[in-house]
């Protein structure tokens, strides 16, 4: 059965289907995006449910008979033989083979998930098309003409239509994305690490697109020229990160490209002969502004981020860091040939280009005047996103005439994935405008990891030519309290990571403008810079101030800063943009002082009142062996303290963090029913916890504080809505909690035990913990939440409502007071800022006195009824 026969087997589900696309585009232009990914989440999971245990059936059926065959046969040739067969040479090799991989390269080996073909999304996509092909070419239209206007002969779309044929999916891949304490993604780890559900499938477009162009030479000079068959190919992934418990489970979906798609493009025109001739760049131009665009955009390490929940949405745990690092070497060729030329004999002199993904292609030496070259002294370090990243190989004949090119000898390439599967060395055959040319090229690979373990920066083992030591991550979250005019306001941010110097590089997050869907007050960026660190780089001192902004750039110990600038350009009303709003630096001894080297801030920027949220990180790097003894290591160092101190959020943890903070015990499930006694009586837990509150500064004791909640007595979804405030050291602090079944003839059952650093809880307000016992999961979950109690109150400019409530407005659902009684009481709500909701504080009194009680409910719906928002229920006492 087809997984499209769901839509395309009845004509007129067709046609209705379409005309409720078309009434729904006109009435909402996004929703269109926003349901085809929910068809797109929820779909494919029921057709993957068929399809699997379709697939299931059939391999069950088969090994059936293949058992079957195999008993016969190997009854009849012990009655021949006596003896069954050895191993062969092969089959020893490929144990050793396996034998010889590392943890890390069995997982690679393992890659479990669910196969599909990829047909329900193109069914999909082709109802869709109609309106997508709108929306893309005006996207297309919108982000690629500015860039076009720049080239040296400038062009600019006169007409954009993408045709009829809709985009196909094909080879489509469901697979769990799991997170172990240390990051690395393919660790099976218990299922309260998994992290989302990422659909890997390749994408292919055959555009029959009626495209044209005008290239300008000169005022009165100009060309127009067309396209007219577009080809687009390439493996696209789908991350459904992070899961929740509440509905729509979903918190963002993220999507783009694992390497760089291939592109062709088909011209047509009257005059492209003539055009090609004279200003055949053009052309050439235009392929490649469209792959560089793409690699900006949609190709690893860039992803495009679409928030499904913005009530639980934090771009700080949807964001995926780095698998870690790969070095790569281009061990040596074979099979090249000595070119016959008119006087003399051409022996090649070879060298290597190398790239990972998207990433910028470095080059080997030249090996002179030989047909077997070797550059096994030469490697190349590159960051690693996914383990299904291609390194790309091309081998040229270096000719050292400047007006004669060099020559392309032939080009490989292959996943990372699969050159680990065999070892990590492999020998690859060469090809050239798709032939094979006999010619080879041996690849090895080595698989580094990040660490929060410096070592690597100042190890001599990472201080070769090139060789990286180490990596600053910089995430931009959120700009809040732009001090402008909402209608003038249209911000980004700029990061410089060494200005003035010789690594300087400079980055630019999306500018934010007044926009329906955004808001320009509180504009959210959510984008992550990379800035990989070598030997050299640390060694450059810089600490003489910048000639352009007379500022230091570095710190005390001649080490490069981050500085992070804020910057106002033209509003959506035309207005002049107001330049540079403020801006402050990060020093790279800040780093290295700080918790896991990681400083998570939402810190003030200018004079105006704005803030930025943001991240960064510092990385150090090991290699497997590295890993593996410092594991070993941690476990033999493993206490109470130790393992408290290492749980902590990575915050800077140098100044204090003294906070009143509200810890909420809400609720739990998935406890089960025992079976007890000598007639196997069922047994309804009666649960309970404490939960405790650990805080103390590294080298001092630990203060334990907490609370033991009431008793749920038979229930496996116990609700406890208890809460307590703190005093702490956020930086410093963690919760954990203990469950256990209270049991009043014998000792009680202890359940399990989690933990959580207090600033992750803080930020995520309220998160689900997956009980353990030992590091195995229990499948029993608790609900917490915990807001802040000082947050200060917000500016606003003389231009905006008073109505907003905090620096998270933008994400905040309407304050919910609730009046009624609850378990024998009475709720008044009282508002506490809570970025994410608004929380309610309970004045609890006794239901004795009706009177009091009904005083208690007049003056809550007198309240409520005079603020706007507010939704009111009322509950009978």
């Amino acid at each position: 059965m087809s997984n499209a026969s769901f839509i395309t087997d009845e004509s007129s589900g067709t046609e209705s289907i379409a005309a409720l696309c078309a009434e729904e585009e006109r009435s909402s232009p996004g929703l269109l995006r926003d349901a085809a990914l929910i068809l797109m989440s929820a779909g494919i999971t029921y057709v993957m449910v068929c399809l699997h245990r379709h697939h299931r059936h059939l391999q069950d059926t088969k090994r059936d008979r293949e058992e079957a065959e195999e008993s016969a046969n190997a009854s009849g040739n012990e009655n021949k033989k006596g003896s069954p067969k050895g191993p062969t040479i092969q089959e020893d090799q490929l144990a050793t083979s396996a034998a010889s991989l590392s943890k890390s390269c069995k997982m690679l080996v393992q890659q479990p998930g669910e196969q599909a073909t990829g047909a329900f999304i193109s069914a999909v996509l082709n109802q869709l098309w109609d309106h997508m092909n709108i929306a893309i070419s005006n996207t297309i239209k919108q982000i690629l003409e500015p860039t076009l206007k720049d080239l040296p002969v400038p062009l600019h779309f006169t007409r954009l239509d993408l045709g009829n044929i809709p985009i196909k999916t094909q080879n489509m891949l469901i697979h769990p994305v799991n997170l172990s304490n240390d990051g690395d993604i393919l660790t099976p780890t218990i299922k309260q690490s998994q992290a989302g559900v990422q659909i890997d499938m390749d994408i292919i477009w055959d555009g029959n697109c009626d495209i044209t162009l005008q290239a300008t030479v000169s005022k009165s000079a100009k060309f127009s020229f067309g396209v007219q068959h577009l080809k687009v190919k390439g493996r696209m992934l789908i991350l459904l990160s992070p899961l929740t418990t509440e509905l729509p489970v979903i918190t963002a979906v993220q999507y783009g490209f694992t390497n760089p798609p291939e592109v062709s493009l088909q011209f047509k025109g009257a005059l492209l002969g003539t055009l090609t001739k004279k200003f055949g760049y053009v052309q050439t131009a235009l392929l490649n502004v469209i792959q560089s665009t793409l690699s900006s955009m949609l190709v690893l390490p860039m992803r495009m981020v679409l928030p499904m929940d913005l009530g639980s949405y934090d771009y700080l745990d949807v964001y995926q860091p780095p698998v870690g690092m790969i070095r790569v070497r281009a061990l040596k060729g074979r099979g090249f040939t000595v070119l016959k030329k008119v006087f003399v004999n051409d022996v090649p002199d070879t060298y290597c280009m190398l790239s990972l993904g998207a990433s910028d292609g470095k080059r080997t030496s030249t090996q002179q005047d030989t047909c077997n070259p070797s550059w096994k002294d030469e490697s190349f370090d590159f960051i690693l996103y996914d383990y299904d990243q291609k390194i790309y190989v091309q081998i040229f004949d270096e000719d050292k005439s400047p007006l004669d090119p060099d020559d392309e000898l032939g080009k490989a390439e292959i996943s990372v994935r699969e050159l680990m599967k065999i070892g990590g060395t492999t020998e690859l055959e060469l090809m050239l405008d798709g032939k094979k040319t006999g010619c080879y090229v041996t690849l090895s690979v080595e698989m580094f990891y990040l660490s929060d373990q410096l070592q690597s920066l100042s190890s001599i083992h990472y201080m070769g030519k090139g060789n990286l030591c180490g990596l600053y991550t910089i995430v931009v979250t959120q700009a809040f309290n732009i001090p402008l005019p909402r209608v003038e306001a249209a911000t980004y941010v700029k990061v410089q990571y060494g200005h003035g110097g010789s690594f300087e590089k400079t980055f630019y997050t999306g500018t934010v403008a007044d926009y329906p869907g955004f808001d320009a007050l509180n504009p959210m960026f959510d984008q992550v810079f990379y800035v990989p660190i070598t030997a050299e780089m640390l060694k450059e001192n810089l600490s003489t101030p910048s000639e352009a902004s007379g500022k230091n750039t570095a710190d005390d110990n001649g080490h490069t800063c981050i500085v992070f600038t804020l910057i106002d350009a033209e509003g959506v009303d035309g207005s002049k943009g107001h330049g540079e709003l403020g801006s402050f630096t990060l020093t790279h001894d800040n780093l290295v002082r700080a918790c896991k080297h990681t400083i998570t801030e939402t810190r003030p920027i200018g004079n105006g009142g704005a803030k930025i949220e943001f991240r960064v990180v510092l990385n150090g790097i090991q290699s497997e062996e590295e890993k593996l003894l410092w594991e070993e290591e941690q476990k033999k160092r493993k206490s109470l303290h130790v393992a408290g101190v290492n749980n902590l959020d990575p915050l800077l943890v140098d100044i204090d963090h003294k906070e009143r903070v509200r810890v909420t015990a809400l609720r739990g499930r998935g406890f089960t029913v025992r079976k007890r006694g000598p007639i196997k009586k069922d047994d309804v837990p009666d649960v309970y916890m404490r939960v405790s509150v650990i805080s103390g500064e590294e080298n001092d004791e630990p203060q334990q504080m907490g609370w033991r909640t009431r008793t749920i007595k038979d229930d496996t979804m116990p609700q406890w809505s208890e809460s307590q405030d703190f005093t702490i050291d956020t930086a410093r602090s963690f919760i954990r909690i203990d469950a256990h079944d209270e049991n009043r003839k014998g000792k009680d059952v202890y359940l399990g035990s989690a933990e959580v650093s207090m600033a992750h809880a803080l930020r995520k307000r309220m998160m689900e913990l997956e009980l353990l016992q030992g590091t195995s999961g229990t499948g029993f979950f608790i609900t917490l939440k915990v807001v802040p109690l000082d947050e200060p109150a917000i500016s606003h400019t003389e231009n905006e409502s008073k109505d907003v409530v905090g620096p998270l407005a933008v994400k905040s659902s309407p304050p919910q007071f609730h009046i009624g009684d609850v378990y024998g009481t009475i709720e008044v709500g009282t508002e506490v800022i809570d970025n994410d909701e608004a929380t309610i504080v309970s004045t609890t009194s006794t239901s004795t006195d009706k009177k009091k009680s009904s005083k208690l409910k007049r003056l809550g719906k007198k309240l409520t009824s005079r603020l706007p928002g507010i939704h009111h229920h009322d509950h009978d006492s």
